[in-house]
């Protein structure tokens, strides 16, 4: 199920292209368990993740002076080291599966998230990915990431949803759409457990995927081999080599 809320924006396009960059041994983890990996969001490298910018974070110390951390009142507004600790802790309660959003394959991305020419590009579009969880028996948000300056700008801190919509303008190239499951929601708690760094969302990959892409400067054999391994799980998906693979006509 999707869950609606404001900090949560779609694409204009409902039929935005999306895409995964993955390496092989994840595209088979995919193919075999038929689920998205959700990684919790302290376990990202950007260290910024689900955290706020620091006008955001110094008005709501203050705002926060009265309010509760595990049953204790906290009167200090000084007291900084609890206020991190409360916002650090809520990066533990959350799975973000992120998709790169873009009208073409981008040679940037492929260079970003695969350590050798064996990888894959998984395409899909913004209506598929929503109709997928839309019918997961579990609860997700799905939006779109807004980068601003994290020493200068602020956000609308309604919630404990905010700071996992924004990040710094120095990732505007990810052009990012995550899809978040938050462990408390209704038809979450007791079921989704994100103790080991992240979960799998059981969903359909056929109605998911629109297109497998084959890096650029792969082998033949290595096109061949997706094919095949697609074949082997089940699937008859598109496998697409790499564009960037064309060679000019001068």
């Amino acid at each position: 199920m999707i869950l609606k809320h404001s900090s949560f924006l779609n694409p204009q396009n409902q039929n935005q292209k999306i895409w995964r960059y993955v390496d092989f041994t994840k595209f088979i983890d995919l193919l075999n368990s038929e689920s998205l990996y959700f990684t919790r969001v302290d376990k990202f490298e950007d260290i910024f993740e689900g955290s706020v910018p620091l006008k955001t974070y110094y008005s709501r110390k203050v705002a926060f002076r009265q309010e509760i951390i595990d049953g204790e009142v906290v009167d200090n507004y000084q007291d900084v080291q609890k206020y991190s600790e409360f916002l650090k802790k809520g990066r533990q309660d959350f799975g973000v599966n992120c998709w790169h959003m873009n009208d073409n394959e981008s040679a940037a991305m492929w260079k970003l998230y695969l350590k050798s020419n064996e990888g894959i590009a998984i395409q899909s579009n913004f209506k598929k990915l929503n109709k997928v969880l839309k019918k997961s028996k579990f609860d997700f948000f799905i939006g779109t990431v807004n980068y601003i300056d994290y020493e200068n700008d602020d956000i609308i801190f309604e919630n404990t949803f905010s700071p996992f919509v924004h990040k710094r303008k120095s990732f505007s190239h990810e052009n990012e759409l995550r899809a978040l499951i938050p462990v408390e929601a209704p038809s979450n708690i007791k079921e989704i457990d994100l103790q080991n760094g992240g979960c799998k969302i059981k969903i359909n990959l056929n109605d998911l995927v629109e297109n497998i892409f084959v890096s650029p400067d792969s082998p033949k054999w290595f096109s061949d081999l997706v094919s095949e391994t697609c074949v082997k799980f089940g699937f008859n998906f598109n496998v697409v080599n790499s564009a960037l693979n064309n060679k000019p006509i001068y």
